[in-house]
């Protein structure tokens, strides 16, 4: 991998993509990525390591497709116990661009159909990736992380993290109110 300008690498010129392909790696610091905006805000998140992309694109007639994988390492907090871990995260992806655009029609009024739902639109003699990548590492984080998962997490009574120590708390029975509607026979 290599460390590229931000700037300078999300505009790649489709005279360089054919038919056979090209094929792109790069490394960008989280902070030059999003350095207009913060795709993990107050979760917890931290970018251990820089994203690391590998992109291939390949051209034909007027669309141009891109399956590329993503990968990076995450420092973040368990969503059971609150442990801070680090965990690499990696994901594939694959993106098509299209110069044609729905014709005669009020471009906030169209319908789309599914295919064209999976196609990002281009104008020009560059493709600017920066919104699809910032937007591929954004759908790349974890919703629920885990430290483990076998993860016994912190205790309802106490709030110690039941991985490290054996809490002597009573264990509460559960009463739930609606049980006595069981008895209720139907009529």
């Amino acid at each position: 991998m290599r460390f590229c300008f931000w700037g300078v690498f999300v505009r790649i010129a489709v005279d360089e993509i054919s038919a056979a392909g090209l094929d792109k790696d790069y490394c960008i610091e989280a902070a030059k990525l999003f350095e207009n905006a913060d795709p993990v805000g107050d979760t917890g998140f931290q970018f251990v390591s820089p994203v690391q992309f590998h992109l291939h694109l390949q051209r034909a007639d007027e669309m141009i497709r891109l399956c590329g994988d993503v990968a990076y390492t995450l420092a973040e907090n368990c969503g059971r116990c609150l442990d801070r871990f680090e965990e690499q995260i990696s994901s594939r992806f694959e993106l098509s661009f299209s110069t044609q655009e729905p014709e005669g029609v009020d471009q906030e009024e169209i319908e789309l159909e599914a295919i064209q739902l999976e196609q990002v639109s281009f104008s020009g003699d560059q493709l600017d990736l920066r919104d699809c990548l910032r937007e591929q590492v954004s759908l790349s984080l974890p919703i629920r992380p885990l430290c483990r998962p076998e993860c016994r997490g912190l205790c309802p009574e106490c709030g110690g993290n039941l991985n490290h120590v054996v809490c002597g708390c009573e264990k509460k029975v559960f009463n739930n109110k609606f049980d006595a509607l069981k008895a209720l026979k139907k009529k």
